[in-house]
């Protein structure tokens, strides 16, 4: 009888001590684990591995709040080696190898509304807003590119806005770019659509292979030797204007070679 007593009384410290650790879990706090990790020189790990995951909705989702936290106490701090260090981590241990989601979205010409499915060739896939539309140089190599790898490649430019604002954007890209929006207001993927959009900022850039697997994310570069201080360009929603021609030249090929390497990248994979 008292062994009976004794086991007993065993099991109910073990109960007691495992829930002290579940509440200390609970009061986990990922601002503390920076300021410790940081002190330790230690890499901060984020949650989850690929084999918890296919899509990358839900890889943000289990992510992204994390890795927004950590962010924002390194720029706090002005530590912006930090910041690349979390964004890298993030893609290449969170978003590589994920599944690019299957969401609808709308021809920006006709309106017309398609499944991410129906492009049947790798994704080379950029998105973006009329608040944040790239300068003359951008746009003349993205048409480059892609007249040159179209057969290869689809080429997708998406729009986070409504169709009104979209419309008259298809003229400053050449027939091998697919230019595509998002109201986010009336999507039938609103929840997959919410995670998408509001992840990593914009711009960004997606490589995908034909089966939508993420290859790779980019942020949208930004040369800085660009022609316009920020507060100098135009209006929200209009096209930037003409570069100079030395602008021009400088912007284009780091463009147009950034954009090399990546599609260089993922015909390897092909």
């Amino acid at each position: 009888m008292k062994i009976k007593y004794l086991l007993i009384g065993f099991l109910l410290s073990f109960m007691c001590i495992q829930a002290q650790d579940d509440d200390r879990a609970n009061d986990y706090d990922p601002v503390d684990r920076y300021d410790k990790d940081l002190a330790d020189k230690k890499e901060t790990s984020l949650i989850g591995s690929l084999a918890d995951y296919n899509f990358f909705s839900d890889a943000i989702d289990r992510n992204i709040n994390l890795f927004k936290v950590n962010s924002q106490v390194a720029y706090e701090r002005k530590d912006l080696e930090r910041a690349r260090f979390l964004y890298d981590s993030l893609v290449q241990n969170c978003l590589k190898g994920t599944q690019f989601d299957n969401f609808i979205v709308n021809k920006a010409k006709s309106g017309d509304p398609i499944y991410f499915e129906s492009f049947q060739k790798p994704i080379y896939l950029k998105t973006i807003a009329t608040w944040c539309e790239p300068n003359e140089s951008e746009a003349a190599a993205f048409n480059d590119i892609a007249n040159e790898f179209g057969d290869l490649i689809d080429f997708v430019v998406l729009y986070w806005e409504p169709r009104e604002k979209v419309a008259s954007k298809v003229q400053y890209y050449d027939s091998n770019v697919s230019v595509v929006y998002v109201d986010e207001q009336d999507n039938f993927s609103s929840d997959i659509v919410r995670r998408v959009k509001h992840s990593l900022g914009l711009p960004s850039v997606f490589l995908m292979d034909r089966k939508r697997t993420i290859l790779n994310v980019k942020k949208g570069i930004a040369p800085e030797f660009s022609a316009h201080k920020y507060e100098d360009r135009v209006r929200f929603g209009e096209f930037n204007p003409k570069d100079s021609k030395d602008h021009f030249v400088k912007s284009y090929t780091e463009y147009f070679e950034d954009m090399v390497e990546d599609i260089s990248s993922m015909i390897s994979k092909m």
